[in-house]
């Protein structure tokens, strides 16, 4: 019974922060340490013109996200990663809308052992 009563507790809990995700304008995205994109609100998929069903692809996320403003981010990514900095940025992208000013926050995700498991972005 305590296993299910956790279980109900954790799918409310991820409903939750899925449903603030998707309620902003900002672009939201995880990426793992393997660089696989674990998950990428409705915006993130609008922008990409991504097809991954519910924001959950599993692929690498240069695959899936692509252009100036993800290769920015990569180098961003790994300090994150590997140091396990918060990273605040701003920069100006060219994108296919024209160029376009974009502040981003890069926050580590930290297993149990303290470790980096993730980036959201």
């Amino acid at each position: 019974m305590k296993k299910y009563t956790l279980e109900i507790r954790l799918k409310k809990s991820e409903e939750r922060y899925r449903t603030i995700a998707e309620l902003g304008d900002d672009m939201i995205f995880i990426v793992n340490r393997e660089r696989i994109l674990e998950y990428a609100n409705s915006v993130v998929m609008m922008r990409f013109g991504s097809d991954c069903l519910d924001g959950t692809c599993k692929k690498p996320y240069q695959e899936v996200l692509s252009g100036e403003l993800i290769r920015s981010l990569d180098n961003f990514i790994s300090r994150v990663i590997w140091w396990g900095e918060k990273i605040h940025q701003q920069e100006r992208i060219g994108t296919p809308y024209g160029v376009e000013w974009y502040e981003t926050l890069l926050i580590p995700m930290k297993d149990k052992n303290n470790l980096v498991s993730a980036v959201i972005v």
